[in-house]
């Protein structure tokens, strides 16, 4: 009884296609009861366990073809599956290497090989073992999809549609290639067409928390928040522990200001990932956002042990200078900036550290390498302008915060500096009407109020 199902099992879209078949899957269960030992029913069991992210299991059925036939190239190249599920790609390779040298057409292992070296971003090496698998199996979809996004993150658009066309042509249902051609689509700004894809996919499979995650995040990048909820939701109920899914889902309820239900999905993914970035990185914003400094400067320690780059570092020293604690701030920057003294964020963040302490001449340097470098830098400006105010150039100051809200005429702190600025020079009008401007663009609630109080202070009632 080796052959359980219609016909052999050869390409890993095969092995998938059985999770929509209950009877195939009874009938393989059946098999493996009388037969124990069948190796090629194992190793298929093994496959549709790994598209089913139940990988102990997988790695059971597998193992144990493996130990009745070592050198089963196909249970070899589930294997290489399996562990490039679990993102484990050299040990994938080693099991792939090893099937491919036994049988040089083995399809399935060309091109979970071809995948592995996607993963890897060795995309030649990767487009190499794809385009041998459909050499000799032409309509491989799956491979076909799989193909297509190599040619995508190589740049190459006519591959990607070539690709993923014929795949979707042999099997109009690839939900894989419908979302990445989905993914392209998007990138190339035609969300139309990108939609249609996704919703397509959807329909075939509306449980499928790749696509609802991807579609969940097509909305969010258009402002249909609510929609992106009820996709991200959805998602979440297929895989509850999906770290993506529940930091973007924080990041639509943070562009709406729920900062409590943003916190609540970023503290659940890092209780599933602890040393992931990703959530840590977004409680870094909230717990700003809410002035919660010691929350964020414990979560920016963590980052910086994670990864000791000068990004977390310049946010360290940003997050100094916001509690006051201005050595410890400068002692982050400096040693950013000696590291790359054009850092962009860290000439910025020291060139307000020194314009706070006063220290114009050296707020103006940092600040002018800046502008060197980019001159339409709506931050920079706005600083030089606050420091020029400072300094009682208000005319140099007026320049540069006019030519930053011509850039952006909603900055706040730009509407705010250049109000305070007119308000030096008498014109409370006109210091009145961008503060009031500054005061309608602002998000966040506390220090609208802290400022309002300041402004009534120095009798200008926004």
């Amino acid at each position: 009884m080796r052959n359980v199902l219609d016909k052999e099992i050869k390409t890993r879209g095969e092995i998938y296609k059985i999770l929509k078949k209950r009877e195939v899957i009874d009938e393989l269960n059946k098999t493996l009861e009388n037969e124990p030992n069948n190796v090629y029913s194992l190793w298929v069991r093994g496959g549709i366990y790994a598209k089913q992210k139940k990988y102990d299991e997988a790695l059971k059925y597998v193992n144990k073809a493996l130990e009745i036939e070592p050198n089963n190239c196909y249970a070899l190249g589930i294997l290489g599956d399996i562990k490039l599920k679990m993102s484990k790609y050299d040990e994938a390779l080693e099991d792939l290497n090893k099937a491919i040298a036994i049988d040089s057409n083995n399809l399935i292992a060309l091109e979970v090989r071809g995948n592995v070296y996607f993963w890897k971003e060795e995309y030649d090496k990767a487009l190499e073992d794809l385009d041998k698998a459909l050499e000799i199996y032409p309509n491989n979809s799956n491979a076909l999809g799989v193909r297509g996004e190599v040619c995508y993150w190589k740049g190459d658009y006519d591959g990607v549609f070539k690709s993923l066309g014929k795949a979707l042509e042999i099997d109009p249902d690839n939900i894989y290639a419908l979302g990445v051609r989905a993914d392209v689509y998007k990138y190339l700004g035609k969300n139309e067409e990108a939609l249609k894809d996704l919703s397509k996919a959807v329909e075939i499979d509306p449980n499928d928390a790749y696509v609802l995650r991807t579609r969940g995040d097509f909305y969010q990048n258009l402002g249909k928040y609510d929609e992106s909820i009820i996709d991200f939701e959805k998602s979440l109920e297929t895989d509850p522990k999906n770290v993506y899914a529940l930091v973007c889902l924080a990041e639509v309820y943070m562009k709406l200001g729920e900062d409590d239900k943003a916190l609540e999905k970023v503290n659940k993914a890092s209780q599933f990932e602890p040393n992931n970035q990703y959530p840590l990185e977004r409680r870094v914003e909230i717990y700003r956002k809410m002035r919660k400094y010691e929350e964020v400067l414990a979560d920016l320690n963590k980052l910086l042990e994670l990864c000791p780059c000068r990004r977390h570092r310049s946010n360290r020293g940003d997050l100094y200078r916001l509690m006051g604690k201005y050595e410890e701030s400068l002692n982050d920057l400096n040693q950013v900036l000696n590291e790359e003294p054009k850092d962009s964020y860290a000439l910025i963040i020291r060139g307000r550290l020194y314009g706070v302490l006063d220290d114009y001449e050296n707020a103006l340097k940092d600040i002018n390498t800046l502008l060197d470098a980019d001159p339409n830098n709506i931050w920079a400006l706005t600083t030089r302008g606050d420091v020029f105010r400072r300094k009682g150039n208000l005319n140099a100051a007026l320049n540069d915060l006019n030519k930053a809200l011509e850039i952006d005429p909603k900055h706040s702190f730009a509407l705010r500096i250049r109000g305070m600025t007119y308000y030096s020079l008498k014109k409370h009008k006109n210091a009145i009407a961008d503060l009031d401007k500054s005061l309608q663009v602002e998000n966040d609630y506390e220090f609208k109020m802290k400022m309002i109080k300041i402004y009534h202070q120095m009798g200008l009632y926004v």
